[in-house]
């Protein structure tokens, strides 16, 4: 299961039967900075502690992977040993190039049996240039999203706006 950080408040209401329904799979935390707050001070209990609590009670539990960019949940995790030990692996993966960005485009619109044209696959580039730039920007970062889910999410928005939308039919020049 994969939720977002905002999501987890709405999956903490019933955390215990949530986590138990999770047992044998992964739950995939994005955002987990957001579940430590800014200013967070060593022994103030967080989003993150209640879970690890829950974890504690219930011995049995889903593999978690924790996804987040923000150099605060890292300091958060050095300042709290307790619940740093219980990550064995930590990757630390750079954002993807504007080329991997599109390549991982292309191979999700023809998994969906789309065919590109060159123009289209110009104006795809384009598309994940303008979005790579923006992820640097600090204001337009947290709205765009990183590396795979952004690919995911632009290529579902593109198939929505240009093969789901009824005015395509009228306008199918206006791919991309």
């Amino acid at each position: 299961k994969a939720i977002s950080a905002v999501e987890f408040n709405e999956f903490s209401k019933n955390l215990a039967t949530n986590l138990l329904s999770a047992k044998d799979g992964i739950l995939f935390i994005d955002n987990a900075h957001q579940l430590v707050p800014d200013g967070y001070k060593p022994g103030e209990i967080t989003p993150m502690d209640k879970l690890y609590a829950e974890l504690e009670k219930t011995g049995e539990h889903p593999i978690i992977i924790l996804a987040s960019k923000a150099a605060g949940f890292s300091k958060y995790l050095e300042e709290n040993p307790e619940v740093n030990s219980r990550f064995n692996l930590k990757f630390y993966l750079p954002d993807m190039s504007v080329d991997i960005l599109y390549e991982l485009g292309i191979i999700f619109l023809q998994e969906k049996n789309f065919n590109i044209l060159p123009d289209a696959a110009e104006k795809l580039k384009k598309r994940f240039l303008f979005l790579f730039r923006n992820q640097h920007n600090i204001e337009l970062a947290s709205d765009i999203g990183k590396n795979g889910f952004l690919v995911q999410r632009e290529i579902n928005k593109i198939i929505n706006e240009h093969f789901l939308n009824p005015d395509f039919q009228n306008n199918p020049n206006s791919i991309l």
